[in-house]
């Protein structure tokens, strides 16, 4: 399953609100989902799987990796940051 929405337009994002945001909506059948939130809008996409997640960010044309990617239930986190 995966989703876009538009959460946050403000400069700022709090990823905490919108991984508590996320996790809150999903309930029980989202945990070990794997998110990508794009920390300059605060756009997220959920898939199942990291494949898929990989699949559907591959996807978004003219976008620079900007993301971090959590794992509901999980404490850890991946950031994607643009090489300079």
């Amino acid at each position: 399953m995966i989703r876009n929405r538009r959460t946050m337009a403000r400069r700022t994002v709090d990823l905490e609100t919108i991984r508590r945001r996320v996790a809150r909506s999903l309930g029980r059948r989202g945990r070990g989902k794997f998110v990508a939130i794009d920390r300059n809008t605060g756009d997220y996409l959920v898939a199942g799987d990291l494949d898929a997640l990989a699949a559907a960010l591959s996807r978004i044309r003219g976008k620079v990796a900007n993301f971090r990617i959590i794992r509901l239930g999980s404490r850890a986190a991946i950031e994607l940051r643009p090489l300079r």
